[in-house]
């Protein structure tokens, strides 16, 4: 949230620059004074699922109250409570990330606030 031109790790390829662009963020640290966000919000990310066991997002990761049940195609899934979601491209209650694409946008929206692991 703070570009400070650190190495993007995807070397001069990826973007034209292996590292980024001191000062081209979104200055998120200026909302963190307002609010680091409250377990009364529940957002969904819609992507390729979420480590749930990443030290970053397993202390904020949705986790099902009770059991829910998901249709597809006239097929009834039902996924436990405790479960963290639907993979719609498995057809499990599993939304274990495969592809880590969906963990970075789940960290960007939900991770622990003060951690030092990024």
């Amino acid at each position: 949230m703070q570009n400070l031109g650190q190495n993007i790790g995807c070397g001069a390829g990826c973007f034209g620059s292996a590292t980024g662009v001191a000062g081209a963020d979104i200055n998120a640290d200026f909302a963190w004074d307002i609010s680091t966000g409250s377990r009364a919000n529940v957002v969904a990310i819609v992507d390729t699922g979420i480590d749930y066991n990443h030290p970053d997002l397993a202390a904020n990761v949705w986790s099902a109250p009770t059991s829910f049940t998901v249709n597809i195609g006239g097929l009834a899934i039902v996924c436990a409570a405790g479960t963290h979601g639907f993979n719609a491209i498995t057809n499990t209650c599993n939304p274990l990330d495969d592809n880590d694409h969906g963990s970075h946008t789940s960290g960007t929206v939900g991770a622990v606030a003060t951690t030092a692991s990024a």
